[in-house]
């Protein structure tokens, strides 16, 4: 099968419609005429045959009658009461007026042999015999070369009819001197012996019929296809010529000419849609590759923006129209849905100076890179975020469109604080270590020359209160150092599974007087189960004693001290809360520091703390503490499990 380009094909589907309809029209015009034509004919056939019917009844009604009244019964006047031969003369006068349709009397056994019928009369007699029901008849026949249009009636005997049809010996006189007594007689009561039968010849009106369709087919042929030059005409100026600019946007969108018959290839075959066609489908194929290529990159890019570790955000006009799943946390949103519903991009900064300097740096310079603020999420809680931003074209003067990442690093800023904590306390205890050498002999020989003296002066009392004095004053710098040891021992710890729950029960018995004496309450409900710590346990002694010795030094007469603990994970937690007056918050950096003290009477060197924060360190834990000035303190110590 040939290759035809559209154009073509349109061309050739074109005409093959404009064909069908003019045959259609054609065949249409064609049967509609010859329907009305048929019509027409069966109302001049019925027509003919009324008339013919009524000058039968005539005769048999009125004349015949009236003429066997006026004369003797045996009277017989042919062409006053014979009702076929008055019918077949006045259809006869008829047919000198009208000859296109020829009236015969058709019977099996005429007297007339004109009326014999031949044989597709006698057909049609023989059916109205076997159909009884059936009154008439009519249709299209050939006949002699000719079409015609047939319309039959049956003939019944009547009783009337039996005077002349029946016997020959009761027939009139008249009939049988003209016709005899061979010729239709011995009738039986209501048997078909004829059929009135009417032809109209339809050849020349259905070739007239014929040459009026074909003038229309051609007439309308004409039309369709003047119409169909000038859509063409048309659609060659309106479309044809628009696929041309087309065709050669595309090549001029495709690269440099070299190129764009590799895309491109024409076929001396090919019109202008066929171009357009096969370009399409090369667009369409390249399309779909870039929509998977894109597709690709979206879920790649998608997924890379949902697992991203840090909060990245987008906001247009004002809104916040993405966000990551570690923006919802970070934020405190609970779904995507409460974080988009927010009426500005605005609530989700806490300082409104922060907002305004971000603001006026992206509309003034476009970015941010890495500016630290301060933010308060849905849960209240206060965050320490790394801000980068890039600014993009908007339409919201105030607040500019942008895409923003967050690095949340307040866990690493309290990281770096206790680092650098760790850091200065190690030095000071280097520092502390050394001192205490240096100073330990020397006291040592001090000690020793007082008793020396002491002895040498028993006699002497006001040398023996000065010696005790200075015994007294070397003890506590004696004390001080053996502090500072503590504080920078980095000798090895004797691990060992520890119940904890009962060092600090030891401890609370210990120091049961004093509690007691101050009127202080302390509420310690062990906690059921709790495993069992791996750490040294002189060293954990120390830890709860300089933890619950400061707890009750810190709570006034009638106070309270709570012991809580608990495990999470692969870690136990222990929280001792007093009621006492508070640190306040410039101080609360400090106190794990050597030699600082918040008591107003200079009790204590100041160590105790700072040896706690030391062994908790040195045992993998963490302590941290919490306080309101009026309200009391909370020390948080954890420490790490043995792994299983």
């Amino acid at each position: 099968m040939p290759d035809f380009s559209i154009k073509k094909r349109f061309r050739l589907g074109a005409a093959a419609i404009v064909f069908l309809f003019c045959v259609a029209a054609a065949l249409m015009e064609y049967y509609y005429l010859r329907h009305e034509y048929f019509s027409v004919l069966n109302q001049k056939s019925t027509l003919f045959m009324a008339m013919a019917q009524s000058s039968r009844d005539y005769v048999k009604e009125i004349l015949r009658p009236r003429m066997q009244d006026n004369f003797s019964p045996d009277f017989f006047l042919l062409e006053a009461m014979s009702t076929s031969y008055v019918s077949r003369e006045i259809m006869n006068r008829l047919h000198d007026h009208f000859p296109e349709f020829t009236y015969k009397r058709a019977a099996l056994n005429p007297r007339n042999p004109s009326n014999l019928a031949d044989d597709f009369e006698s057909k049609r007699i023989q059916w109205f015999h076997d159909n009884p029901f059936q009154r008439e008849w009519s249709g299209n026949i050939k006949k002699n070369g000719h079409a015609y249009f047939v319309h039959m009636t049956p003939v019944y005997v009547e009783k009337d009819c039996l005077s002349c049809h029946g016997s020959p010996a009761d027939a009139p006189e008249e009939i049988l001197s003209i016709y005899g007594d061979q010729a239709s007689f011995s009738y039986n009561l209501g048997e078909v012996v004829a059929a009135e039968t009417l032809y109209l010849p339809i050849d020349p009106t259905l070739a007239r019929i014929q040459e009026k369709a074909w003038v229309i087919f051609f007439v309308t042929a004409l039309s369709l296809f003047s119409l169909l030059l000038l859509f063409y005409l048309l659609f060659h100026k309106t479309v044809i010529l628009n696929l041309r600019e087309i065709l050669n946007n595309f090549k001029k969108i495709y690269g440099s000419a070299s190129s764009v018959p590799d895309f491109f290839p024409v076929s001396p075959q090919q019109d202008e849609a066929s171009q357009l066609q096969q370009n399409l489908y090369l667009l369409a194929d390249e399309l779909k590759q870039l929509h998977g290529e894109l597709k690709t990159s979206e879920a790649k890019y998608r997924s890379l923006f949902e697992t991203a570790p840090e909060a990245i955000l987008v906001s247009r006009e004002g809104r916040l129209t993405d966000i990551n799943a570690a923006g919802l946390s970070l934020f405190g949103f609970t779904s995507m849905e409460e974080a988009l519903g927010i009426e500005s991009v605005y609530q989700l900064f806490w300082d409104g100076q922060h907002v305004r300097k971000i603001w006026g740096i992206l509309q003034k310079e476009g970015s941010i890179h890495d500016m630290e603020i301060r933010i308060v999420n849905r849960r209240g809680e206060k965050r320490d975020i790394l801000l980068s931003s890039l600014a993009r074209p908007g339409t919201c003067a105030e607040i500019p469109d942008f895409e923003a990442t967050l690095r949340d690093i307040t866990e690493k800023k309290r990281m770096d604080d206790r680092l650098a904590q760790t850091d200065r306390l190690a030095s000071i205890g280097e520092l502390a270590a050394g001192v205490a050498h240096e100073i330990n002999n020397p006291l040592g020989v001090i000690e020793l020359y007082a008793r020396l003296i002491e002895k040498a002066s028993e006699e002497n009392e006001q040398i023996r209160q000065d010696i005790q004095i200075i015994l007294k004053h070397s003890h506590i710098c004696k004390k001080v150092v053996e502090a500072l040891l503590d504080f920078s021992r980095t000798g090895p710890v004797q691990y060992q599974p520890l119940d904890m729950h009962e060092i600090i029960g030891d401890i609370l018995q210990m120091l049961s007087r004093e509690i007691q004496s101050r009127g202080i309450r302390v509420l310690f409900t062990p906690l059921p189960d709790l495993p069992l710590v791996t750490a040294d346990p002189q060293q954990m002694q120390q830890v709860w004693m300089n933890l619950i010795l400061n707890a009750i030094q810190a709570t006034d007469v009638g106070g309270q001290i709570e012991i809580l603990s608990r495990k999470e994970d692969r870690n136990v937690f222990f929280e001792i809360k007093d009621t006492g007056k508070g640190i306040a918050r410039g101080n609360l950096n400090r106190i794990f520091e050597p030699f600082f003290t918040t008591r107003a009477d200079q009790k204590g060197t100041g160590l105790g703390l700072a040896i706690v924060y030391g062994i908790v360190a040195r045992h993998g834990g963490e302590i941290s503490v919490e306080s309101h000035p009026g309200k009391g303190s909370t020390f948080t110590l954890y420490l790490p499990l043995e792994e299983e």
